[in-house]
């Protein structure tokens, strides 16, 4: 069984039941193994502005279409995210606040994608899929 651990405000989460205990007023998590369900369940927690991954992803399209719904959500690392595509940035042009969203090795998303995000919120920080 996986433990709820926090440092520094920022809470390290490795499972659903892990996301299904955070306080309600978390702010940030560092998530191990992230998918599609661990979003899914973060989607819940609307004082979420940071959401970290390990690189270890398995985050698809419709992850990102589900945390998309946190309207304060700021802070978005999907690196290593080879499933999302341009549609995954789509559902992102929601978030109002979204000021940075790393796509390292998010080999689906193309430069055009980024460009319709960056048309939407222009003072976005995008990290790009190859550097």
């Amino acid at each position: 069984m996986s433990r709820l651990v926090e440092s520094a405000g920022i809470f390290r989460v490795e499972t659903v039941a892990d996301i299904e205990r955070l306080p309600a007023d978390a702010r940030a998590v560092l998530v191990l193994g992230l998918n599609d369900d661990m979003l899914a369940a973060l989607s819940r927690h609307d004082s979420l502005e940071t959401i970290y991954s390990d690189g270890n992803s398995q985050v698809t399209d419709r992850g990102v279409q589900a945390v998309a719904r946190l309207a304060g959500l700021r802070d978005l690392d999907l690196e290593w995210s080879e499933a999302i595509t341009d549609r995954a940035l789509a559902h992102l042009e929601t978030v109002p606040h979204l000021r940075w969203v790393d796509l390292t090795g998010c080999s689906g998303v193309t430069a055009a994608g980024m460009e319709s995000l960056r048309r939407v919120n222009p003072g976005i920080e995008l990290e790009p899929p190859s550097q």
